[in-house]
């Protein structure tokens, strides 16, 4: 991967928990989508369905590791007790 590219684009994940939805960068295009959380069963996580824009970048498979990693989450763990900052650490399971 060219670490020119990498300095400009950065991966991020946002969740904005009032309306249950995501957002942010899976490489080079931006991604958004919708997650569940649910309140009975603390920890656990399943993202629905999440689209993206659909530029060419340079470095595709990292684009699609991303996506695809994103459908395989089912629970997070917080690591951080910061008020403005959550920091996840997202355990993944092979389907």
């Amino acid at each position: 991967m060219d670490k020119r590219y990498l300095q400009r684009e950065c991966l991020s994940l946002v969740f904005d928990v009032a309306q249950k939805r995501i957002y942010g960068n899976s490489g080079c295009n931006r991604m958004m989508g919708t997650f569940e959380a649910d309140s009975l069963k603390p920890g656990t996580l399943k993202f629905g369905q999440v689209g993206s824009t659909r530029m060419m970048c340079p470095d595709m498979k990292t684009e699609q590791m991303v996506l695809g990693a994103l459908d395989k989450v089912t629970s997070f763990q917080t690591v951080s007790d910061k008020p403005d900052v959550i920091t996840l650490v997202i355990k993944m399971v092979s389907r």
